[in-house]
């Protein structure tokens, strides 16, 4: 399967388990969200999972039916980065294709589980899976770049904030308790 994970800090030891999680299990499906809406916002521009762009597309020219005149059918020579281009896309490797041969890939890219602690994103068809595979030895695409490793982390302490503020009673067990070790 091809998916990548997110997860949260290790639990310290001495605190139990279950109740002391430092993230709900709400606020991580929406920081899995925020990070597949990122990685596709990024592969959208045609960067890699390194943080730079990924390569040009390639491939020979193939031959494209066109019309038919005079009853014999007439065939033009386009690259796959000539259909995109004529079919209003961008010209470049942005994982976003026609749409033809099950449907755009990265419309499949979703969040298929969730706990407190981590957060799975994957593709959800066959088809999905197998053209990411092979677009990901082409050129490594599903992973966080550095940048999306810096809103992810800037996203996640907004949301461990905002569960913080939330009052006392929904601060997670172990904050309490360093609160009470500081007095």
């Amino acid at each position: 399967m091809i998916q990548t994970t997110i997860k949260g800090t290790d639990k310290l030891k001495g605190f139990g388990s279950g109740s002391d999680d430092l993230f709900s299990r709400m606020q991580m499906e929406r920081l899995a969200q925020f990070s597949r809406d990122t990685v596709v916002a990024r592969i959208r521009k045609g960067i890699g999972s390194d943080g730079s762009p990924m390569p040009a597309l390639k491939g020979g020219n193939s031959r494209i039916f066109v019309a038919r005149v005079n009853g014999k059918a007439r065939f033009e020579s386009q690259t796959y980065a000539g259909r995109k281009s004529k079919a209003g896309m961008q010209p470049l490797r942005d994982l976003y294709g026609t749409g033809k041969q099950g449907g755009h890939m990265l419309n499949n890219l979703t969040v298929r589980s969730v706990t407190p602690d981590s957060a799975k994103i994957a593709f959800t068809s066959r088809d999905g899976r197998s053209k990411a595979m092979t677009n990901e030895k082409r050129a490594p695409f599903l992973g966080f770049a550095p940048q999306d490793v810096e809103a992810i982390k800037a996203k996640a302490a907004d949301l461990f904030r905002s569960g913080i503020q939330g009052g006392a009673m929904s601060l997670p067990k172990i904050i309490r308790e360093f609160r009470k070790r500081a007095a």
